[in-house]
């Protein structure tokens, strides 16, 4: 679960993003007005709220990491190895989005992505079209080292009033 643009409608601004589902999902609108009643007065649903703009402020922060402390060869090369992560040597699974969403994700053009499709390919990780093969993991682990604070997913964890804090 998680929310569109909370801060936009908490601060009565306009929309700085746009959003695309990629997946199967049910979406919820919820009036503004509403909502910012509900924050105000609800003390559950306000830390529900913070605790879902914290995830959201640490996937950007990650999203930010990605892109100013590596390669666009090393943003590719993590990115291909999260994607291929459940696959056995050798076997094929196909890109979770198309090809310029994924530039765009990395913070590159799909010019610059489709170039260093064939470094990473070198390193075990081979793009054809819309498929991916792993072809030598211990080469794509060693070139391509995940960092679990800019790769690991980023979980929502609502606050709670009850338990002792951490």
């Amino acid at each position: 679960m998680d929310l569109l643009l909370p801060a936009a409608v908490l601060n009565r601004q306009p929309y700085l993003l746009r959003a695309h589902v990629l997946d199967e999902a049910r979406l919820l609108m919820v009036h503004a007005d509403i909502f910012r009643e509900a924050v105000a007065t609800d003390h559950q649903f306000c830390l529900a709220v913070l605790g879902c703009q914290a995830a959201q402020f640490r996937r950007q922060v990650k999203q930010a990491k990605n892109i100013r402390l590596r390669s666009a060869e090393e943003r590719i090369g993590c990115y291909l190895l999260r994607v291929a992560t459940d696959i056995p040597s050798g076997n094929t699974v196909r890109l979770p989005m198309e090809k310029r969403l994924i530039a765009s994700a990395l913070g590159m053009t799909r010019e610059t992505f489709s170039r260093t499709l064939s470094t990473v390919a070198q390193h075990g990780l081979h793009v054809d079209g819309d498929l991916l093969t792993f072809d030598d993991p211990a080469a794509a682990r060693a070139r391509y080292g995940l960092d679990p604070l800019i790769d690991d997913p980023e979980f929502f964890h609502p606050l709670s009033t009850k338990g002792t804090w951490r």
